[in-house]
């Protein structure tokens, strides 16, 4: 019998125990979390507004849940800028959204924007996330007499990476209360997400402060385009009136290669800068457009504008006859044969340096080797065309006008620009890997300039005395590559150059083919 009762306990027990084994666990059940988010709403000038805040789960719940939530003061004082509240807020099964409620009091006091608080506390069936929620009260109240605005601003785009350019945004006088002012970029000719990174976004000022500033960052790339631009405008001003209300952000472009926008010509430009070179034909130089035996000019003419068949002023003169017809638009019986600047070698007729002089403007023939002005030392007579100019007060101002090349500064050029390398440099007396090298020495900082990027400046290449003549038209909208025009040569360059710089034709170049339709200059 005791051994039965022994049996019946064992097997009870083994029972017990299996039954504990196969048991299934009781799974834990994961909360939904429970946050307040933010708000903001206009003051008003009088009675009441409501600003409501939201308060979410994370996700539904299967069964109620609760929250308790309360206000408290910050800037914003309960009992006078806001109404303060308190209570429970409950979420039936399967919500996951509710608000909480806060009334503003309005008024005509000029005040900084103010801040209050919703905190959330004691959740029942879920966890606090976000467990405090901003009330933002906007003032709306003009300071009297105060406006704000926003200025232009430039920037040069780079190659890679980024760069920053800044607006500047500034208020008319100090204001004895902080001010704000919503803004936001715009595409123009420059596109968001390509160009620049657009960007939004409020501005404040304290009380006193008069200007902030507004960051716009812009796209570098290696692509040749013309300036772009975009805006930066204002809106909302809370303390202030707007008095300009768009700044214009232009990206100026900084990439060498420099032809071949497909674009129209600008009517006129700031500066024509001519070099010019010595005893070639298109077959000394490798062919049309410079073969690759002078890699920079080539470079240059593979992008830029030139023409296959260019004459000078006489093909049976040498330099001084194609020089001087260049700058005044015919032969001219007095400067011929290389003589030396004289009364006798010399003309009185009308010139370009002249024309720009009497628009205003600055022209110089920059002379490579000379020290001093109106000196050929160094150098060439017969390359200087300004030595031979003798009419009206042109020889009066040749100090003025002929000066050292050393004094020529890419980024500040005058008007009009005739450069003369030495006899070396020009080709005269040396190989044409000499005139390459020297050529993007100087061609180069002309073509990187701000002005040039900014489609101001049109670059000439320009030789004299052999035919057919080596020449290029390098400006950003120039027509890549070689053209054939029948009348293309020294009188139609002319009249180009004038025409760039809004001056009347001189001479032949009066009924010469127009050349700068044709290269798009």
């Amino acid at each position: 019998m005791a051994s039965r009762r022994f049996l019946a306990v064992v097997i009870a027990t083994l029972i017990w125990a299996v039954s504990l084994v196969s048991a299934p666990a009781v799974q834990a059940t994961t909360l939904p979390v429970v946050s307040v988010g933010s708000a903001s709403v206009l003051e008003g000038n009088a009675g009441s507004r409501v600003v409501v805040l939201p308060v979410t789960l994370s996700a539904p719940s299967t069964s109620t849940v609760s929250v308790q939530y309360a206000t408290a003061s910050g800037t914003a004082t309960a009992g006078s800028d806001f109404t303060a509240v308190s209570g429970t807020l409950t979420f039936t099964a399967g919500a996951t959204t509710r608000f909480v409620a806060v009334t503003v009091t309005g008024d005509t006091t000029v005040e900084a924007t103010e801040v209050f608080t919703v905190r959330l506390s004691s959740p029942s069936g879920a966890t606090l996330g976000q467990a405090t929620g901003v009330g933002v009260i906007l003032n709306d109240d003009p300071s009297s007499g105060v406006a704000v605005g926003i200025g232009n601003a430039t920037v040069v785009e780079g190659n890679v990476g980024s760069r920053t350019v800044w607006f500047a945004v500034t208020l008319s006088a100090p204001s004895a209360a902080p001010v704000s002012v919503q803004y936001a970029t715009a595409s123009g000719t420059a596109t968001a997400g390509n160009d620049f990174t657009a960007g939004s976004g409020i501005l404040t000022f304290p009380a006193g402060a008069t200007s902030r500033l507004v960051a716009v960052t812009v796209n570098g790339d290696t692509t040749f385009e013309t300036s772009e631009t975009f805006t930066v405008a204002l809106s909302s001003p809370v303390g202030a009136t707007i008095a300009r209300g768009a700044g214009v952000g232009t990206i100026v472009n900084d990439d060498a290669g420099t032809c071949g926008i497909p674009a129209p010509h600008p009517s006129r430009y700031a500066s024509v800068v001519v070099f010019a070179f010595e005893n070639r034909t298109w077959s000394t130089v490798g062919g049309v457009g410079f073969g690759t035996g002078m890699p920079y000019l080539h470079s240059l003419g593979q992008r830029c504008a030139s023409f296959a068949d260019w004459t000078e002023t006489d093909t049976k003169q040498s330099s001084l006859t194609q020089y001087v017809g260049e700058v005044t638009g015919a032969r001219r019986a007095g400067t011929v044969n290389d003589c030396q600047p004289s009364p006798s070698c010399s003309t009185t007729a009308d010139n370009i340096f002249r024309q720009v002089r009497r628009a205003g403007d600055k022209a110089v023939n920059y002379v490579e080797g000379a020290t001093t002005g109106c000196s050929a030392a160094g150098n060439a007579a017969k390359h200087i065309p300004d030595l031979y100019l003798w009419g009206a007060n042109d020889r009066s101002l040749c100090a003025a006008q002929v000066r050292p090349m050393n004094e020529f500064n890419p980024n500040q050029l005058p008007n009009f620009a005739f450069i003369t390398p030495t006899l070396c440099h020009d080709g005269h007396d040396c190989s044409n890997a000499v005139v390459d090298a020297w050529a993007k020495a100087h061609v180069q900082p002309v073509l990187d300039s701000v002005a040039y990027r900014a489609g101001k400046v049109a670059v000439f290449i320009w030789y004299d005395e052999d035919h057919p003549v080596p020449n290029l038209w390098i400006t950003p909208t120039a027509t890549r590559g070689a053209h054939t025009l029948t009348g293309a040569g020294y009188a139609g360059t002319l009249k180009a150059w004038d025409s760039m710089l809004g001056l009347p034709c001189l001479a032949n170049a009066c009924t010469a083919t127009d050349m700068r339709t044709t290269a798009n200059s």
